[in-house]
C-alpha cells in the first residue's frame, strides 16, 4: 500500500495505491476519488478485472466506509488531534494571506524584491543631466 496525502511532493500518484508498483498500481483511488484506477493484473492479486467489465479501467468513489481500531478515549483522542491540525492550519492559512501592504512597498523599494515596478525612477534619474 501507497499513500500521498499531499501534492507538495514530486511523486506521479497523490492518494491511495494499493497493489502493483508506485507507478503503476492495481488500484489507485485519487484524492479527490474521481478518475480512480483499477488495473487488471500485478503480482500480489489474481489476474483480472476488477470492475464489471474487461474493458473498464476508470471510476468514480460514490461512497467509502473508513473503520477505526480503538476504544472511545483513543476515537476522541484521535478526533481532538485532528481537530487541533486543522486549527493550527488554518491559522497559518489566515495569517500567509494576510499582507503588510507598507513593508511589502518598502520591500519592492528597496529592490528586495526583484522587480520592475519602478525601474521608472532609474530611468529617470540617468536621464535628468540631459
Amino acid at each position: 500500500m501507497y499513500l500521498c496525502t499531499s501534492s507538495r511532493y514530486d511523486v506521479k500518484l497523490n492518494g491511495l495505491a494499493i497493489g502493483g508498483t508506485v507507478q503503476k498500481p492495481r488500484v489507485h483511488i485519487t484524492e479527490n476519488f474521481e478518475k480512480c484506477e483499477a488495473g487488471s493484473f500485478d503480482y500480489s492479486f489474481e489476474k483480472g478485472s476488477l470492475l464489471a467489465s474487461d474493458w473498464d479501467r476508470y471510476f468514480d468513489v460514490e461512497d467509502i466506509e473508513v473503520w477505526g481500531i480503538g476504544d472511545d478515549e483513543s476515537t476522541k483522542r484521535a478526533m481532538e488531534d485532528r481537530r487541533e491540525t486543522r486549527f493550527a492550519a488554518d491559522a497559518l492559512l489566515r495569517k500567509a494571506q494576510k499582507v503588510n501592504k507598507s513593508l511589502l512597498l518598502m520591500d519592492f523599494n528597496s529592490r528586495a524584491v526583484d522587480n520592475k515596478y519602478f525601474a521608472h525612477k532609474d530611468f529617470t534619474s540617468d536621464h535628468q543631466d540631459m
